[in-house]
């Protein structure tokens, strides 16, 4: 399985409440430095930022249950009966301004990536899956290089959790709404038992 998609509850997601929070927390800690973003993109990636996440945990606690059962129902799935533990290794929040996109490029090693949109209409860029050979290190491309039979698009909207393996090849298709995609992401290292 390549990437799980989950929708969440209306009666669990705030987006209003989760928005103002982490719209400040973009201006407040936010660059446009990372290196696999091409266009407007304000993104708070970075060590120093993981302390954000523990805003999703103070403001919506329903939420981050759901979010935790949906990773540990992935978890199961894809790594069946194989004893695992998951460690946290990184938090961000990433804001798409139209024609953004990010370049294809994949996480550590031996983790999942967990990305929910607090923001996302449709035509707000999917999340691609590639299925090529990707070669660390090397310049990071973006998505109209690849050939179009190589990739996986995953429509996202407002609500939506996508999980997926952090050495899966991915990027974001160009964001082509009026208002900020907004998505937040968590990183988590596998450790296997």
């Amino acid at each position: 399985m390549l990437y799980k998609k989950f929708q969440c509850p209306d009666n669990i997601f705030e987006p209003k409440k989760l928005l103002n929070y982490y719209n400040s927390k973009l201006l407040e800690f936010g660059h446009s430095k990372a290196l696999e973003t091409y266009g407007d993109i304000l993104s708070t990636v970075g060590d120093k930022n993981n302390h954000l996440f523990l805003g999703l945990n103070v403001l919506c606690p329903k939420l981050m249950k759901w979010i935790n059962d949906c990773k540990m129902e992935y978890c199961k799935e894809v790594f069946k009966d194989k004893p695992f533990k998951l460690v946290f290794n990184r938090f961000w929040i990433n804001s798409m301004n139209p024609n953004a996109e990010v370049k294809v490029h994949t996480h550590q090693p031996e983790c999942i990536v967990l990305v929910f949109y607090l923001n996302a209409s449709n035509n707000s860029g999917d999340l691609v899956l590639v299925d090529y050979p990707f070669s660390l290190g090397k310049e990071l491309k973006l998505l109209n290089e690849y050939p179009e039979h190589t990739k996986i698009h995953i429509p996202v909207n407002t609500g939506d959790l996508v999980i997926h393996r952090g050495l899966t090849p991915h990027g974001v298709s160009a964001w082509k709404g009026s208002t900020p995609r907004i998505s937040i992401i968590v990183q988590y290292g596998i450790n296997w038992i």
